[in-house]
C-alpha cells in the first residue's frame, strides 16, 4: 500500500501527480462552480401587483389624480398603470361583480423562461392546473384571453403553500407585448393631472398567512430571500439586492383564506404632514374620525412605521413610505419603544420563540442553498 502513497519520502506531492489532479480540479470546477442554482428562482424585485375593482373608470380616475401614474397598456378589462419610471406597474382588473382587492403578486426573475421555471416549480411539487391554487399552476398566454392582445408574453401563475396568487416575469416585463412583455406599440397615456403624491416604486407587501414557518421556508427557497431583519417576531425576507421586502404575518386561526393585506409605495419627499394634508384635500378622512365615513384615512406615522390608507369602498390597503428599507432599532425612542413592546408580546406569546423576537438584525440568515449539478 506505500507504493499507491502520491507523497513522496521528503512529505512532496510528485510532478505527475500533481499535473494529473489538474484534470480533476477542472472538472470539480465544472460540476461545482458557481453558477446559478438550478432549483430556485432568485426574485430581483417587486414588479407588480394585480387589484381588482368594482368600477375601473371609477378606480382609475380616482388612482390617477393621486398619484399621475400613465396608462401603458389596456387589455381587455384590464389597465396597466406604471409606477414610477416603470417598468413596475399597477395592474387593475375591472368587474362589476367582482370583491374589490389585492388579488395577486408579481415578482421579476432575470433570464426568465417559462419552461425552466415551471420544470423548477414541479420539482417543489407544484402541479400544473386550468387556476391557480395552493401548489398549483397555469401558464396564460393574453392573446387566448377574450379581448387580450396579439403576440402576448407567456405569464407564470401559481399558489403558494395557502393559495397566495404569485406571478413571475422577466425583470424587464412592463405588462406590454413582445416575447418578454416590454414591447409598447402605443404611446402611454398621460394622466389628466400630475398627482399630489409622486409615486417612485413599491416598497414592501405584507401578507397574512395560516403557517409563517412554511410560508417564510418557501419564499426563502424558492425565491432565495434572505431574512433581512426582525420586527418583534415578523421576520423581513428582502427581496432582490434593494430597498424592497415581504413581511409574512403569522394567523393560524385566519376566517378567511390568505390574502395580501396591503402594497407599500415609496414616494419622493415622504412628509407626513404634506402627505394628510393632500389626502385630506383629495377627500381621504381620518381612519376613526368618523364612525359613518365611506373613506377611511391614513394614519402617518415616522419614518419607521409608514401611513396607511385605503381608497374608497374600504379598497385593499396601501401605504406610502419614505426611501428607506426597514425600522432601525436605533432609530428613534418612540420605535425602540414599540419595538420593546412588540418583543414583549411575542415572548409572551406561546410557539412564536422560535422566531427569536428578541433581535433585529441585518442579513442573519441566508437563503438556503443547493450544489448546482450539470453534467460534463
Amino acid at each position: 500500500m506505500n507504493d499507491l502513497n502520491p507523497v513522496s519520502s521528503e512529505g512532496f506531492l510528485s510532478r505527475r501527480i500533481f499535473l494529473g489532479s489538474l484534470g480533476a480540479l477542472l472538472l470539480t470546477c465544472q460540476l461545482f462552480g458557481n453558477e446559478p442554482q438550478s432549483g430556485d428562482v432568485p426574485a430581483t424585485a417587486i414588479h407588480h401587483v394585480t387589484i381588482r375593482v368594482a368600477d375601473l373608470d371609477r378606480s382609475l380616475e380616482w388612482y390617477q389624480g393621486l398619484f399621475g401614474m400613465p396608462i401603458v397598456a389596456r387589455h381587455g378589462d384590464r389597465a396597466i398603470l406604471r409606477v414610477g419610471e416603470g417598468p413596475q406597474f399597477l395592474e387593475m382588473v375591472g368587474g362589476s361583480d367582482a370583491k374589490p382587492g389585492i388579488v395577486g403578486l408579481g415578482l421579476s426573475t432575470d433570464e426568465f423562461d417559462p419552461d425552466r421555471v415551471l420544470g423548477i416549480l414541479k420539482a417543489r411539487g407544484v402541479t400544473p392546473a386550468q387556476d391557480p391554487g395552493p401548489m398549483k399552476v397555469e401558464v396564460e398566454d393574453r392573446d387566448e384571453e377574450p379581448g387580450g392582445v396579439d403576440d402576448g408574453a407567456p405569464e407564470v401563475i401559481f399558489g403558494d403553500p395557502d393559495g397566495i396568487v404569485l406571478q413571475l416575469q422577466d425583470s424587464s416585463f412592463s405588462g406590454a407585448v413582445g416575447p418578454l412583455g416590454n414591447e409598447h406599440p402605443k404611446a402611454p397615456e398621460p394622466a389628466p393631472t400630475e398627482g399630489l403624491l409622486a409615486v417612485q416604486d413599491f416598497n414592501h407587501i405584507t401578507m397574512f398567512v395560516s403557517d409563517q414557518k412554511r410560508s417564510v421556508a418557501f419564499y426563502r427557497e424558492l425565491f432565495r430571500m434572505p431574512v433581512d431583519t426582525y420586527q418583534g417576531a415578523l421576520p423581513i425576507l428582502r427581496v432582490g439586492a434593494g430597498n424592497q421586502f415581504l413581511a409574512l404575518v403569522s394567523s393560524p386561526r385566519l376566517r378567511s383564506p390568505a390574502f395580501i393585506h396591503h402594497a407599500c409605495f415609496t414616494v419622493k419627499d415622504f412628509d407626513p404632514d404634506r402627505i394628510l394634508k393632500g389626502l385630506a384635500e383629495y377627500g381621504v378622512t381620518p381612519r376613526g374620525g368618523q364612525a359613518q365615513a365611506s373613506r377611511t384615512a391614513p394614519v402617518v406615522c415616522d419614518d419607521a412605521n409608514a401611513g396607511s390608507w385605503r381608497r374608497p369602498g374600504r379598497h385593499a390597503g396601501t401605504l406610502l413610505h419614505r426611501s428607506r428599507r426597514n425600522p432601525s432599532a436605533d432609530s428613534r425612542p418612540a420605535i425602540r419603544r414599540r419595538q420593546w413592546l412588540s418583543r414583549e408580546r411575542a415572548r409572551k406569546t406561546p410557539g412564536r420563540s422560535e422566531m427569536k423576537p428578541d433581535v433585529c438584525r441585518q442579513n442573519v440568515e441566508p437563503p438556503p442553498t443547493r450544489p448546482a449539478l450539470r453534467s460534463a
